[in-house]
């Protein structure tokens, strides 16, 4: 720079420092290209790559290329540049470090080679630095072998039961044999034993392991690096599924809905024993009791029923199974969520757009892998109207791990065809296992328009098959075949390590381990036997080069079922007769029910357990036009193998119904904005009449077909029906596409169509959209992230919605559940929808705005005024604290709440700690809970579930009239009652500073087995907790209404059967005598 009086001239060239520190300044012809002149301290950036995704270690002596760039992160995609000086760090066990220095170019990452022959093996953290920039980036590898402990997915286990883990030391599939592994085993309580086991030739170790205590066990490597498991032991394991199979229903509110399932205790059904559904509305997050349905399980530990649901759009409920004495039994499913029904009207369809850019990687596999040294090959093709644009540039990028890092750019030109095929060499030395994407952006009749396909790679291409059969004793196997990315040819000499794992009834573990190496055409397989007691499902827990985290699952099916005596159309109110048979050699059993997704139609009352040739009726429920059913069967034999069945028919009004309603196959072409097929995607169907939706997933060329049922989830689609459409990147029918291979990709993740006819459309096709990032926070008034709070973001569009639902992170950030990560990309009209959090509760706030570009949305929920107190030491501060129960008397079984709320706290609550006690066995403590986000918190409950300590700072919760502070559900198991205690309270304001606290926390709660008596809706209660129960209709409050319901219903044999409980004048019966005490009580009591 040269300066004059007060003018200045900058004068800027580019230099190239050299390893020893010698500055040269460059040419114009040597600066070609090198963009770092023009990037300030502030837009310069650096980045990391290291490969080997899902914790699959490098192996001891492989080395590590550690890919590395200095870019431009002004630029849509960070751009490399040329010159920064970058400084590698590598650090791991044993206090190894190693520093490498390298300079960045602007063709592409540097790749630092890291040799681990010689290195100890462990977890290494890569960071990266430059003198030019405060910006830092960091990575982290594994080296050697590292331990999985399985099973992983059928993690349900019964105490007392013994059951099966596997642990496998490998690295990349490489057995290591004969090595001394530490186990350890953490019970429910906190202790905690190692197992010292040496594995086989396989490199597997089996552990015969039997839980003694309830609750959660973490099974993990003690002193090596790998993965854990976690196994739910229980007393008693059951599955408690609603509309036959689901875990999960979503249904219209005020239809019925069939509840079943299987019980097991000590490895055996729960034959022929009495249980109670409860049915719990969780709408309002307080689980409060609505219903108890008596079932008893058959000779085989199923059970059935219903319940009717009631009119109440968008509540949510839960039904929890409890044997007959009070016990909770833990059970998957039965989770009822209830729905308005869609009455919207049609909306119109997208115009097609005008010019298109379609890029397609040419390769054998959906997968598109090459290696490292290979070339990634692509094709290009341009369309304006539907002819071909000739002559048009398209730009080129070449990016790694979803544009985290740019490999290489370049541009070619459409031929004729308005095709060019771009060819893009991968170093030798690129990050091995990256994912990589081909960006392309085209200008077209004056309209950018962009495109990409990606791919991953890899040394090898990896196909997988599963062999054998589904039933107990059959061979079955699972198969990978190692292929050469270029040339298709096998790759011998790759490892494989597979455990496998089933249920026996309900008891997961593993049943066998194994491993292989692939041979001269890539194959490698590893066979197994079915066991005998296996059940429901079976998986593999595989391990190999390039492991991409799934399990492959089949269902055991061990016989076929007959249904017989089914006609295929019925009238409403019509019975029928019929019977099962199998092919089972053991006797069976069955759930059997009726089942239908037509809007406004209810499944009846049908749901029954019945024994295989035992004849049993069904009755076709009323409906109100032609409808779709299905019988639904769930068999399960003697030794516990399920086997399930589905049988349609149509039921009709009567015999002038209207014509039977045929299904019709829609097809269609999913594709993202910039051109490339939507592989993995899902469109979703949704009666606009209103019913469950069908989603149809698109395959490897972006297509899809709703009459291919492997790639449908939901009934199928029928004729002269209007649906809403909507798009998805998810595949939400096999889960086959992962949230990193299409989140941050800049298309939409989700998008509404609009409404289609299918009487006269039978092709849907469309474009995901580009995408722009929406960033949802939500805070408090006082602009405090709320943690845990519900939020359903919708695309808007034709008046129909696509929605993407997720929670709130500690730092108040919408996490898309789908996706895992926060935030979502779509563009156009959005709604925002924010729900009650633990700490806020009954709140839900909605916010409407449109996205054209990134967008960040902030949502307040509003919290009552803070009223600011003086924070001297001398400062009179006093607050009172009570205990406030959901109920005074509840059912014997039953669960009440407790609310520990403290008035007049006006300065806030910082610190809060009590204890609760009862004083008798009536009753014992479920569980507690402190309100709010504290930054710390501790909950102690004594062994025999009659106290709870609570305590916690860092609540930060604002002055209110009444605050709850935690909450305590206490489950009543004897007829009785207890005294509440409540003693040790303290309470502090934010600032450190304690309250008076009055405490009038003391309760009582009394557990009953009365039933209501009358009309009355609940059972009498003790108000006064005097032993008698004056509260007659339930209502909570003791009136002359109380006397008017005694009266009427004097010759219940309520009376007669807790002569204790209503005998008022005290002499021995209930009679006449009591009634006039219960009105000479209420009517003094009101003077």
């Amino acid at each position: 720079m040269t300066q004059t009086g007060t003018n200045t001239t900058e004068t800027y060239f580019d230099i190239r420092v050299a390893e020893d520190g010698t500055v040269t300044k460059l040419s114009t012809e040597q600066s070609d290209g090198i963009v770092s002149g023009a990037v300030t301290e502030s837009d310069l950036g650096v980045q990391v790559l290291v490969g080997h995704s899902y914790d699959e270690p490098y192996l001891s002596d492989e080395t590590v290329n550690v890919s590395v760039s200095a870019v431009n992160t002004s630029t849509a995609v960070p751009m490399p540049v040329e010159g920064p000086n970058l400084t590698v760090t590598v650090t791991g066990p044993e206090n190894t470090e190693l520093t490498r220095t390298v300079q960045s170019r602007s063709t592409g990452p540097v790749a630092v080679p890291i040799d681990l022959s010689g290195l100890p093996n462990g977890t290494y953290d890569v960071e990266v630095s430059s003198p030019e920039t405060s910006d830092t980036a960091s990575a982290d590898f594994l080296a050697g072998p590292t331990v999985r402990v399985y099973p992983h997915f059928t993690d349900h286990i019964e105490v007392g039961e013994p059951t099966t883990i596997a642990a496998s030391l490998a690295e990349q599939g490489r057995p290591q044999p004969n090595t001394e592994l530490n186990i350890s085993i953490r019970r429910p309580n906190g202790t905690e034993v190692t197992r010292t086991v040496t594995t086989d030739s396989d490199g597997f170790s089996m552990i015969n392991f039997t839980p003694t205590q309830s609750g959660p066990y973490w099974v993990h490597p003690a002193d090596r690096p790998g993965e854990s498991t976690s196994l739910t032991a229980v007393d008693v394991v059951a599955e408690l599924k609603t509309n036959t199979r689901d875990y999960s229903t979503w249904m219209p509110a005020g239809d019925e809905v069939q509840l079943s399932g299987l019980v097991y205790d000590d490895g055996a059904a729960l034959a022929n024993t009495d249980l109670t559904i409860r049915i719990i509305n969780t709408t309002d997050r307080r689980d409060t009791p609505v219903t108890n349905l008596s079932v008893s399980t058959n000779d085989d530990g199923l059970y059935a029923t219903a319940w009717q649901t009631p009119n109440k759009p968008t509540a949510r409920y839960e039904a929890h199974l409890y044997t007959s004495d009070g016990e909770r039994i833990e059970h998957d499913g039965g989770r009822i969520n209830l729905e308005a029904v869609d009455d919207g009207t049609s909306g119109g369809d997208d115009a097609e757009p005008t010019a298109t850019l379609v890029t397609e990687i040419d390769s054998p596999s959906y997968r598109n892998v090459v290696a490292p040294g290979g070339n990634v090959t692509a094709t290009v093709h341009a369309e304006a109207n539907g002819s071909a644009v000739t002559d048009t540039t398209v730009n080129y990028t070449l990016a790694y791990e979803y544009r985290e890092q740019v490999a290489a750019t370049g541009s070619v030109t459409t031929d004729e065809s308005g095709q060019a095929t771009i060819a893009v060499p991968v170093p030798s030395d690129a990050p091995d296992s990256a994912s990589f994407e081909l960006l392309t952006q085209a200008t077209i009749d004056g309209t950018t328009i962009d495109s990409q396909d990606g791919g991953e790679i890899q040394r090898y291409r990896i196909e997988e098959d599963r062999l054998g059969g589904h039933a107990p004793g059959d061979n079955i196997g699972y198969e990978l075949q190692f292929l050469d990315p270029a040339t298709g040819a096998g790759v011998s000499g790759v490892p494989i390590s597979v455990a496998a794992e089933t249920f026996t009834r309900m008891q997961g573990g593993s049943f066998g381990t194994g491993t292989d190496v692939s041979n001269a055409d890539g194959t490698a397989t590893v066979n197994f036997t079915l066991p005998g007691h296996a059940t429901r499902e079976f998986l593999y827990g595989p391990r190999y080069p390039y492991f991409d985290g799934g399990f492959p699952t089949e269902n055991v099916q061990g016989y076929d079922i007959s249904v017989n005596g089914l006609s295929r159309e019925l009238e409403g109110g019509d019975t029928v007769t019929l019977n099962y048979t199998t092919t089972s050699r053991d006797d069976t059993s069955a759930v059997v029910m009726f089942r239908t997704w037509e809007d406004g139609e209810s499944p009846g009352a049908n749901a029954k357990v019945v024994s295989e040739g035992e004849s049993f009726t069904m009755t076709a429920p009323d409906v109100s036009g032609e409808s779709s059913y299905r019988v639904d069967l769930y068999v399960v034999n003697g030794s516990g193998v399920t086997a399930t069945e589905s049988e349609y028919l149509d039921i009709t009004p009567g015999s002038s119904s209207a014509d039977e309603p045929r299904n019709v196959t829609v097809t269609g072409q999913l594709a993202t904005a910039a051109g490339s097929p939507a592989v993995n995607a899902t469109v979703g169907f949704t009666p606009v009449s209103g019913g469950p939706t069908t989603f149809v997933a698109t395959n490897e060329t972006g297509a899809y077909n709703s009459s291919n049922t492997a790639r449908v989830s939901g009934d199928p689609l029928t004729a002269n029906t209007t649906y809403s459409v909507a798009f998805y990147q998810a595949n939400f029918v096999s889960g086959e596409s992962h949230p990193q291979t299409w989140a941050n990709d800049g298309i939409a993740d989700i998008y509404a169509y609009g409404t289609v006819n299918t009487s006269n459309t039978t092709t849907v096709s469309g474009q995901l959209p580009i995408g722009h990032r929406l960033n949802v926070t939500v805070t408090n008034e006082s602009d405090v992230p709320v943690e845990n709070a519900t939020v359903v973001v919708r695309h808007t569009r034709q008046e129909r919605s696509a929605a993407a639902a997720g929670t709130t992170t500690e730092t108040g950030a919408y996490e898309y559940i789908v996706s895992e990560q926060q935030g979502i990309e779509l563009r156009g009209n959005v709604s925002v929808a924010v729900y009650d959090s633990t700490e806020f509760e009954n709140q839900m706030v909605t916010t409407y705005t449109t996205v054209t570009n990134d967008t960040a949305v902030r949502v307040t929920l509003p919290e009552n005024e803070t009223t600011t107190g003086d924070d001297s030491d001398s400062a009179d501060r006093n607050a009172t604290l009570r205990l406030v129960p959901s109920q005074d008397t509840a059912q014997v079984n039953e669960t009440v709440t407790l609310e520990f709320v403290v008035a007049n706290a006006s300065e806030g609550v910082g610190a809060f700690s009590s204890t609760l006690s009862l004083t008798n066995d009536t009753a014992r403590i479920a569980d507690a809970s402190v309100a709010g986000t504290p930054e710390g918190v501790e909950i102690n409950q004594s062994d025999n579930n009659t106290s709870v300590s609570l305590a916690a700072f860092g609540l930060n919760r604002t002055a209110a009239d009444e605050l709850v502070l935690a909450r305590v559900n206490v489950t009543l198991t004897l007829v009785g009652s207890t005294d509440l205690v409540v003693e040790e309270a303290t309470l502090g304001t934010p600032s450190g500073y304690d309250y008076n606290l009055t405490n009038e926390a003391d309760a009582k709660l009394t557990a009953t087995t009365l039933t209501p008596i009358g009309n009355a809706t609940a059972p009498p209660t003790d108000p006064d907790g005097d032993g008698t129960f004056e509260d007659i209709n339930g209502d909570g409050n003791v009136t002359v209404s109380d006397v008017q319901a005694m009266f009427a219903n004097r010759e219940s044999d309520i009376f007669d059967d807790h002569t204790e409980r209503f005998d008022f004048s005290g002499n021995g019966a209930v009679n006449i005598v009591d009634i006039q005490n219960l009105f000479v009580e209420v009517t003094e009591t009101s003077s």
